[in-house]
């Protein structure tokens, strides 16, 4: 695609100018897997002010606004750090089974959700004491893991399965099962709470899921692997990272087609949008690259830690 073509698609989306958010400029947290550590991006300056060393090859991330915490998977250390927002400091590490990946908090920041890849199952933390509360037995190598916007339910794609895991997170017992396509890596609610979407790894397309249905309504046709998805605050777009592809797919989520897909960089794994710009965590390139959400456009390039993973939700906005 040209960056003519590109430029058109400015008209297509400029939805963002009216759904950007009113927020202060936000902080990223970046899960550096080569070098073991995080590195805290504020958004503001485009700048690392802080590197925290944390567990070995750390992958998973869960910002929780509401706990003032972010949690972080090290799947070889098999544990999680909690590095404390106001210090940048990790005042906690909580043992994780045998193998951590996908991490989510609760809205309310009172749960923390953990897939343990190898145990096929999901631990359940306390966000304050940092304390296993359960473990729920769901599908084979679950990774991405999502939160309902109440927070009553939790959602986990089952890699191995070809399914996506619905947990009661009252019950702390899984509800449902839903099938969808080949090998789900990663999962994302809209905020309305009305649709869920699964990553296909190794169908190169996204499961769209009506949430009280739960359903398959419609697949969506992306890049190679892809890997991580963030949405837009309204819900209406859908930006995926294509991982073996180095490109991100845009997709009209109102009406369940993609509109471009667009170069990003080497590898790229985690994804987030704030305002008008998106954020995509580049693991050959040991960095963030930022693109004009409106039309895919290159803005900047932010040097992170070594192979950045950033799987989950790695923005902090302060109040």
């Amino acid at each position: 695609m040209t960056w003519m073509h590109l430029f058109r698609l400015s008209t297509a989306l400029a939805w963002v100018g009216s759904a950007a958010l009113a927020w202060g400029a936000p902080f990223a947290y970046i899960t550096n897997q080569g070098s073991h550590d995080v590195s805290v991006i504020d958004l503001a300056t485009d700048a690392v002010v802080a590197t925290v060393p944390v567990g070995k090859a750390p992958a998973g991330i869960a910002v929780s606004a509401a706990a003032r915490k972010a949690f972080v998977t090290n799947p070889e250390s098999k544990n999680v750090s909690v590095i404390d927002l106001a210090t940048n400091r990790v005042i906690e590490t909580m043992a994780a089974g045998d193998g951590p990946v996908g991490i989510a908090a609760a809205p309310d920041g009172k749960q923390v959700y953990v897939a343990d890849w190898f145990n096929n199952r999901v631990l359940v933390f306390d966000a304050q004491t940092h304390r296993q509360t359960g473990a729920i037995a769901v599908g084979k190598a679950p990774a991405g893991v999502a939160v309902h916007p109440s927070g009553a339910w939790v959602y986990v794609a089952n890699r191995d399965d070809n399914s996506v895991a619905v947990i009661d997170a009252r019950a702390g017992r899984v509800a449902a099962e839903i099938a969808v396509g080949n090998h789900p890596f990663a999962v994302v609610a809209n905020p309305a709470g009305t649709r869920l979407y699964a990553l296909n790894v190794l169908g190169d397309d996204v499961s769209v899921i009506d949430i009280e249905r739960r359903a398959v309504i419609a697949t969506i046709a992306v890049g190679k692997a892809p890997y991580g998805a963030a949405l837009s605050a309204d819900g209406t777009r859908l930006f995926v990272t294509n991982q073996h592809g180095d490109s991100i797919s845009i997709i009209d989520a109102s009406h369940n087609r993609g509109l471009a897909t667009v170069p990003a960089c080497g590898y790229p794994e985690g994804i987030a949008v704030h305002g008008q710009r998106v954020y995509v965590v580049c693991w050959m390139d040991d960095a963030v690259t930022v693109l004009d959400a409106r039309d895919g456009r290159p803005l900047t390039t932010i040097p992170t830690g070594r192979n950045s993973r950033g799987f989950g939700q790695f923005l902090w906005v302060p109040d």
